[in-house]
């Protein structure tokens, strides 16, 4: 009977170095919707009418995220792609956007 597991792969550096950038760069995207939401949950609590709705909001943003992850593995490529460009657009919209008074 052969052992399931199977030996390691001796990646390249090119590759390597393709894997800490992709690991990189998930981390900063992690990092940037997490100050995203910071930033956004004051006003996202005043619309809701109160302090107390605060930890709702962010469970509801953290199941969310939950859920979603493992429902999108198979086209992590795609869908990583994806969430930098509309992250970038959305970011780029929030700054054009006229009468908010957003500083950096």
């Amino acid at each position: 009977m052969k052992n399931s597991i199977s030996e390691p792969v001796e990646l390249t550096k090119k590759s390597r170095t393709l894997v800490l950038i992709a690991a990189l760069l998930a981390v900063f995207l992690g990092a940037l919707d997490a100050l995203i939401l910071g930033a956004a949950m004051p006003t996202i609590v005043a619309d809701l009418g109160g302090l107390e709705l605060y930890s709702w909001v962010f469970s509801a943003y953290m199941l969310t995220r939950t859920i979603a992850l493992p429902l999108f593995v198979k086209g992590v490529e795609a869908v990583f792609w994806t969430a930098l460009l509309v992250s970038f657009i959305s970011i780029i919209m929030c700054k054009m956007m006229p009468g908010r008074n957003v500083k950096p």
